[in-house]
């Protein structure tokens, strides 16, 4: 059931607890794991990549629900990473992580047999590593769009392939429809931010347009 601690033993390989890889803990202690896990990644007295390493292990270990358990553990990295780091987008360290199953399976292995130490250190390289591509990737990013910008010389500064341009980095992925709706959608007044893309991720115009002129009935701006 979704949103709830699963009911029934799991296991991760194999066709049953008997020849599994991995058998995590039976359900009864799994609320009682949870709230231990809640409280240690709440704290902040410890490093923050050691708290990160750990609450993640932790997870992967007592995987409270019935599926999904990788997928939130991934989040509870980036979720200790931007919280302690205070960082709004952390390392993409999942990114890293997939590049190297055969290390994470151990890491998690020595993690479960009490070499904290060993798993840390591992992970630790990981978050190096994820932080440097991060920091290697926006200087690329940096250098194609302005690579672009010389190639719009001469274009008036209100047009909208400038506009659209800037709306690359963050949505890399765009179609003949959304690109002239979103430098529409955002010329105008400076800095401001309208709530044109729904949750599914997909332009709407009709949304747009009606923001705009609500806005500027009232006369404000939605913040940036």
């Amino acid at each position: 059931m979704v949103g709830a601690f699963r009911a029934a033993p799991g296991w991760i390989g194999g066709s049953s607890p008997r020849d599994a890889a991995y058998v995590p803990p039976p359900p009864e202690p799994v609320p009682g794991l949870v709230a231990d896990l809640l409280r240690f990644v709440n704290r902040t007295d410890i490093d923050q990549v050691t708290q990160a390493a750990v609450a993640h292990a932790q997870f992967e270990t007592i995987r409270p629900y019935g599926e999904g358990n990788g997928r939130i553990g991934r989040v509870v990295v980036l979720w200790v990473l931007s919280r302690r780091l205070r960082v709004a987008i952390p390392p993409t360290v999942s990114v890293l992580i997939a590049r190297d199953p055969r290390g994470y399976l151990s890491g998690l292995y020595l993690f479960r047999t009490g070499e904290l130490d060993a798993w840390v250190g591992w992970f630790a390289e990981v978050v190096r590593k994820a932080g440097e591509a991060a920091v290697e990737w926006a200087e690329e990013v940096e250098t194609v769009l302005a690579g672009w910008q010389e190639r719009l010389v001469g274009l008036r500064v209100d047009a909208a392939a400038r506009a659209a341009l800037g709306e690359l980095p963050g949505h890399p992925v765009v179609s003949a429809e959304v690109a002239p709706a979103g430098s529409a959608c955002r010329n105008g007044p400076p800095v401001r931010r309208w709530p044109c893309w729904p949750s599914g991720g997909s332009w709407s115009r009709s949304r747009c347009g009606a923001a705009e002129q609500e806005d500027r009935a009232t006369g404000g701006w939605p913040a940036s």
